[in-house]
């Protein structure tokens, strides 16, 4: 009996960067890229709410504009 494997297809990636080589290396990295800030942004407000200092507001700010680009990025839906 022959296994069935998912076709993974690429659903909220544009066309260009679907067909393009290297794009989806690049597209990884910005993907990685907007996590690492968002992960910054959380940890170092912590750190700053047990120091007792208050986030200064571009943190946020920076942070919830790199957390809706991800998921802007990773949740749009494909052209048809």
């Amino acid at each position: 009996m022959e296994e069935l494997r998912p076709t993974l297809q690429p659903q909220a990636l544009p066309e260009p960067i679907v067909n393009a080589p290297g794009a989806i290396g690049l597209y990884r990295i910005v993907v990685l890229g907007l996590v690492g800030i968002a992960i910054l942004v959380v940890a170092g407000t912590l750190i700053l709410a047990a120091l007792g200092q208050p986030a200064p507001e571009s943190a946020v700010v920076l942070g919830s504009v790199a957390v809706g680009a991800l998921a802007s990025m990773l949740n749009s839906e494909r052209p048809q």
